[in-house]
């Protein structure tokens, strides 16, 4: 019985072929573009959800007032912060920092040409903090000594030509002097909010001047940073902590508290349009638009809707000429439930 279901089905599609291919033709293309639209929401959707303790990793972001009474946010913090912030509050589990020192000129050994890159520098722990596919390295060490670097995959094939580069070196000419690759990255994801061609190692920097600037940064906006909480802890009572420590070390009279506000990292990418250098410099990428997802998923539920409703009205029009065929397999013996499955086999 289920053999001549299909066998009746199947002839019924040959012999009504305009109808055959406005139905299959519809669905298919229906089908296709519910799916790529699904794939960029869901793309969208899960934007730096790929590290492990994603649900608990947060931004520091500070609100400041300035003297017309304005409130800029920006996506960066003073040095001493984060440096103290997790021997005094015991919520925080772990903390890094990004910052960039601007555009140099880099070369390798084996050509005279370079190309000019952000230069960034992080923390000893960053991809400790960050789960970041590592091809070569320990991600443990790879930044922990000084003239020590990081790069993508990408930039290693562009210097060398090859993955296989730790051990080899790049003169960074800003600071004339070669530093190692210790580590290689997987090209950064396509939904991660971070994204750099070379990193080194905040030990490199061992000058006096910044030593001492560092050693009493309160006030400064340099560092992109970004704390890791026990899933006990209140943000916002940690963030009021912060504030508070803050003010206690900063020798502003007449000028407004600071406001800290600590952003969740899944939240970055579509509610940082009013957050200044969220998008400003290259390795902070910019934010994305929840009015898109909302639009995107409107429009893909219609265009899957849409192949159903043609499909409804054909099989309507057709309805008249299937009459005969519905008399004729009743009075055949075929009951309602077999007459319903042979038009859903269709």
């Amino acid at each position: 019985m289920l053999r001549n279901y299909f066998k009746i089905a199947l002839r019924n599609l040959l012999k009504y072929r305009a109808y055959s291919i406005i139905n299959i033709f519809g669905l298919m293309m229906g089908i296709a573009c519910f799916l790529v639209i699904a794939l960029y929401i869901f793309d969208e959707l899960t934007f730096d959800s790929f590290h492990q303790n994603a649900d608990h990793m947060y931004r520091v972001v500070e609100q400041k007032t300035s003297e017309t009474g304005k409130q800029p946010k920006v996506a960066a913090v003073a040095y001493q912060l984060a440096e103290q912030a997790p021997a005094r509050f015991p919520g925080i589990v772990k903390k890094t920092r990004l910052a960039i020192r601007g555009r140099v000129l880099v070369k390798s050994k084996l050509a005279s040409k370079g190309f000019q890159e952000e230069n960034w520098i992080a923390d000893p722990n960053f991809l400790d903090v960050f789960d970041f596919k590592m091809i070569a390295g320990d991600r443990k060490t790879a930044l922990v000594e000084p003239r020590s670097l990081v790069i993508t995959e990408e930039t290693a094939i562009k210097y060398f030509g090859t993955t296989d580069v730790v051990g080899r070196t790049l003169s960074i000419v800003q600071d004339t002097n070669y530093f190692t690759v210790k580590g290689v990255l997987e090209n950064f994801p396509a939904n991660s909010h971070i994204g750099f061609n070379m990193m080194v190692s905040a030990s490199s920097l061992s000058g006096q001047g910044y030593r001492n600037f560092i050693n009493n940064d309160w006030t400064s906006n340099a560092f992109f940073t970004f704390v890791q909480l026990d899933h006990k802890t209140d943000s916002k009572k940690l963030a009021r902590q912060m504030e508070q420590l803050l003010a206690s070390n900063r020798n502003t009279p007449g000028v407004p508290a600071s406001k800290i506000i600590l952003q969740p990292l899944k939240k970055i990418h579509f509610h940082s349009a009013d957050i200044e250098a969220s998008s400003a410099r290259s390795g902070i990428r910019a934010g994305g638009n929840i009015m898109y997802i909302y639009v995107f998923s409107i429009v893909a539920i219609f265009v899957l809707l849409i192949p159903s409703i043609n499909y409804i009205n054909v099989t309507t029009a057709r309805f008249s000429n299937r009459a005969k065929e519905i008399g004729v397999r009743k009075v055949a013996g075929a009951d309602r439930k077999a007459i319903i499955f042979q038009f859903l086999s269709e």
